[in-house]
């Protein structure tokens, strides 16, 4: 199958409610590419998450968009192929990762935050899946992809923040998911910082206490989550500034970040080596 002339579909790589994810070659430049696909009668949310991408093109951490429209049937978006997941690499190696690593994958997803928060947007469903490594020699930054659930929560033009509001319906994924996702709450900017922080523990200890368990349990050991987890003190920290901030509070990058490279210190982390060296 080829889209728009140019790009031949080579192998499925994944998908769900919203479409599938293929890799394709351009035909034209030889280069591959990711392409994920909706049927046309399936709804816009394919179109919708395009205009999103637009919006945050040339930010940190965000995927170069190749193109978009409509073929065969389908919505259609391609973009830069990137590497595997952070999820990927984890359950290929079997190891959780060093803390200086996951302090720079920080300081990498604070800063990607930050610049989607200044145009807008929050993510709504951060998670290991949902962040990729580079390709090639270039494995540096991290990339945030799967904007299918991003949500405005400031107008463009008045930069009035949306109205808090309860009774809804759960946002994201369970495991990873804010408290204020589970309660119903309306999320904001401080729930992509507490859904980060889950994720940033999950890559030190390489699970999570509550498992897969029901979501009021998930919810319950989530409230309760126990601090004398061997990890470094500064990522709870970080968990609990991000829960303990506003509804419409703007978070402190700046402070996150100085987090995170106080674990650095003077060390350089570059990649392709800083998924090679396990911990144990």
């Amino acid at each position: 199958m080829h889209i728009d002339g140019k790009f031949k579909l080579l192998s499925r790589i994944g998908g769900g409610s919203q479409g599938d994810v293929f890799i394709a070659r351009n035909i034209l430049s030889g280069t591959e590419v990711a392409i994920k696909l909706q049927h046309l009668e399936s709804g816009r949310a394919l179109e919708r998450e395009y205009l999103v991408y637009k919006s945050l093109t040339g930010g940190p951490g965000i995927a170069h968009l190749c193109w978009f429209g409509t073929d065969s049937g389908h919505h259609t978006m391609a973009m830069d192929r990137l590497g595997p997941s952070l999820e990927d690499v984890l359950s290929q190696t079997g190891q959780k990762l060093v803390a200086e690593v996951v302090a720079h994958i920080g300081c990498q997803m604070v800063s990607c935050l930050e610049f989607i928060h200044t145009r807008d947007f929050i993510h709504h469903d951060i998670k290991p899946s949902n962040l990729l490594l580079g390709t090639g020699s270039n494995k540096d930054p991290i990339y945030l992809i799967d904007f299918g659930l991003a949500h405005v929560y400031r107008d463009h033009k008045t930069r009035r923040h949306i109205p808090y509001r309860e009774h809804l319906p759960f946002v994201g994924t369970k495991s990873f998911a804010s408290i204020n996702s589970h309660l119903g709450l309306e999320l904001s900017g401080r729930d992509d910082l507490e859904m980060l922080a889950y994720v940033l523990i999950y890559l030190l200890c390489g699970s999570l206490p509550w498992g897969d368990g029901s979501y009021s349990q998930t919810l319950q050991a989530k409230m309760d989550l126990d601090r004398s987890v061997f990890i470094p003190s500064e990522f709870f920290t970080f968990l609990d500034y991000a829960r303990g901030l506003s509804f419409n509070t703007k978070p402190n990058y700046d402070y996150l970040r100085s987090l995170f490279m106080s674990l650095l210190g003077d060390h350089s982390m570059a990649y392709p080596d800083v998924f090679e060296k396990p911990r144990s």
